[in-house]
């Protein structure tokens, strides 16, 4: 590595030492529960609930949900084309995810950043009066499966007194599932993710 690089690295890891003295280190448990919405194919409801460690400006959570569907728009519109409007594909899905969210050190407003990893339970179904029509032949599989997923989002944090706070923010989930309906078996696996736009409401303890 070239001069320039450590001493970027050096410069960095600096102003992180400096942040976490000026701001005093102050563990937290918190304890959340969210509501909102994910956006694949169509919107549909998500919620979940939410424990975390918070120590300065570092937070560390555990998520336990459930979005109720995160169908790809392929295999929806897969679905419409081989039955019409009688067909609906759907993906409700379990989740639980691990994450690391930097929060501003201070203020009323905090915005955030988070990432994290997890694994996922997805449910395909498929209902249609046609019985020669069924899972397999839209999702390429059948039966529920876990998965890995990845996530990411940022949003912002609003504490109502010491102990209250709302959260409201965005997350991309990615999850590591790829479907290849039997419909268009050449065609490429239809990834899954879920774009989800939520409000939690907290308390500090």
């Amino acid at each position: 590595m070239q001069a320039n690089g450590w001493k970027r690295i050096a410069v960095s890891a600096a102003a992180v030492a400096l942040m976490c003295v000026a701001y005093p280190v102050q563990a937290q448990v918190l304890v959340a529960g969210s509501a909102g919405v994910t956006k694949a194919a169509d919107t549909h409801p998500v919620l979940a609930g939410m424990v975390g460690r918070k120590i300065g400006i570092i937070e560390v959570d555990g998520e336990f949900g459930k979005m109720q569907n995160i169908v790809p728009k392929t295999i929806a519109d897969t679905s419409f084309r081989v039955s019409g409007n009688e067909s609906t594909a759907e993906l409700p899905t379990w989740y639980g995810m691990g994450s690391v969210r930097v929060v501003a050190p201070s203020g009323t407003l905090q915005p955030f950043a988070l990432a994290g990893v997890g694994f996922a339970r997805l449910h395909p179904q498929f209902s249609v009066p046609d019985n020669d029509l069924n899972v397999p032949l839209i999702f390429g599989e059948s039966g529920d499966t876990t998965k890995l997923l990845f996530g990411a989002g940022a949003g912002v944090r609003l504490n109502i007194d010491k102990r209250v706070f709302v959260d409201g923010g965005y997350k991309l989930l990615r999850v590591f599932e790829n479907y290849t309906s039997t419909q268009n078996p050449t065609a490429d696996p239809v990834h899954v993710y879920a774009n989800i736009f939520y409000a939690a409401l907290g308390v500090k303890f």
